[in-house]
């Protein structure tokens, strides 16, 4: 028997904001104990992109903001390529334990979520391009009127 959408999405949605915060963790210790400049520069890269994850996975406000510049976010295949490239970032030794582990997380994360787009269906993401439906009202719009875009 094979798992549920709903629960499937539920599933990927709590290893995904796990590794995303153990990712925003040692990000944030690496800029502190940098061992050389460029891995500073590196854990602060990986500080904006743990917190566009967790925006991407929790909040259709900011996801609303967050899909006018990263499009490809919006569906489950965007999403794992880029946790699977963002979970490299941090496979270096210089990035510690809890890097190391929170990048394997993070590129577990990147293939279920590819896996949920060719198994599963689009079940829980709520993002829908504006320009394909037609429907140009941005989501705070929404949330006045009380009526809901999705």
């Amino acid at each position: 028997m094979g798992m549920d959408a709903s629960v499937a999405h539920v599933v990927l949605r709590l290893v995904t904001s796990l590794s995303a915060a153990m990712y925003t963790m040692s990000a944030v210790l690496n800029v502190f104990e940098p061992h050389v400049f460029t891995q500073g520069v590196v854990a602060f890269y990986m500080i904006a992109a743990g917190l566009c994850v967790v925006v991407t996975e929790f909040s259709p406000f900011g996801l609303d903001k967050l899909m006018r510049a990263f499009p490809f976010l919006g569906g489950y295949c965007g999403r794992g390529v880029s946790y699977i490239m963002l979970g490299t970032l941090s496979l270096g030794r210089e990035m510690g334990t809890l890097g190391q582990v929170a990048g394997s997380f993070m590129i577990i994360s990147g293939i279920l979520a590819v896996l949920m787009h060719f198994v599963g269906d689009s079940y829980g993401l709520h993002y829908r391009d504006p320009a394909r439906t037609g429907d140009l009202r941005r989501y705070e719009d929404n949330l006045v009127s009380g009526e809901p875009m999705f």
